[in-house]
């Protein structure tokens, strides 16, 4: 097994980078094309999402069914991602930032489903795609690591409003949803952990619940972000990439991979026949009379 979880094949390494990239590259256009054609940003994330599921089908991705084990990685990413928004948030506050709370409204029902689309969307187009040629390249752990990280930082880069501690702050986070993917072996860690810094630095912290004041700075999970806030969150990111293998995260078994019901039958279908030829095999031979 590759570490995205599925099987390596005897693909040309060459081959495999460069459709990898070029699937990443495409959807990308799509997801701009999107974007650009729907005004509302929830209605695009949501298509940009069936879009990129149905590329995660086709190239591959590993996908678990849901059940306790596959609940239990992203309510255990996404605690993890919390705690390190809410130090974050601490320390600002520490250092002479304000934070303002915030008249709840249905907005933040609909944060929540933005969040998880846009999870789903960007951890299979940018981590799990890149992953998963990496993996038919036969490219060891780090360098396939790097190469989700860089798809992600590449993908923001040029956006103007764009700064350094944003951008380092998306490095740190891919690496740290990238390290999930690894330790998880699917996709339900890294997209718990996605939805939670996507609505709890864009909603909760954005204004839905509390509002980042004058002097902590600007915390977002795109490149724009900036000060003490968002400095302190992009360490703990590293912190949380360094540390993932150690989080109490259950790796996804083969049985719970949407393959894995389809071998049952066959597997007593075979067993079957063997108990059917043993018993064949004790019976007595007639004797000619």
């Amino acid at each position: 097994m590759t570490a995205a979880g599925t099987p390596s094949t005897d693909e040309n390494p060459t081959r495999a980078l460069a459709m990898g990239a070029i699937l990443v590259v495409s959807l990308g256009a799509v997801i701009r094309g999107i974007d650009g054609w729907l005004s509302n940003p929830m209605q695009a994330t949501v298509l940009g999402a069936v879009v990129v599921s149905f590329a995660m089908g086709r190239a591959g991705v590993p996908s678990a069914r849901g059940g306790g084990r596959a609940w239990r990685r992203a309510i255990v990413s996404a605690g993890v991602v919390f705690v390190i928004l809410a130090v974050a948030a601490g320390v600002a506050v520490a250092a002479g930032g304000a934070i303002h709370s915030a008249q709840p409204s249905a907005a933040v029902f609909f944060g929540i489903i933005e969040s998880v689309f846009l999870a789903l969307r960007d951890e299979v187009w940018l981590h799990g795609i890149p992953l998963t040629f990496a993996a038919r390249a036969r490219l060891p752990l780090r360098y396939g690591a790097i190469f989700a990280v860089l798809a992600s930082v590449a993908a923001v880069a040029l956006e103007r409003s764009a700064t350094p501690v944003g951008l380092a702050l998306v490095a740190t986070s891919s690496a740290a949803f990238v390290a999930l993917w690894l330790k998880g072996r699917d996709a339900w860690a890294p997209i718990g952990a996605h939805f939670a810094f996507s609505f709890g630095a864009d909603a909760l912290l954005g204004g839905e619940l509390l509002a980042v004041g004058p002097g902590a700075g600007n915390l977002t999970a795109g490149p724009s972000a900036h000060g003490i806030i968002a400095i302190v969150a992009a360490l703990g990111f590293a912190a949380m990439a360094a540390g993932a293998p150690r989080l109490p995260i259950p790796q996804a078994t083969q049985e719970e991979m949407d393959d894995g019901p389809a071998d049952a039958p066959k597997k007593k279908k075979s067993s079957a026949k063997k108990k059917k030829r043993k018993k064949e095999a004790a019976k007595p031979e007639k004797k000619p009379s």
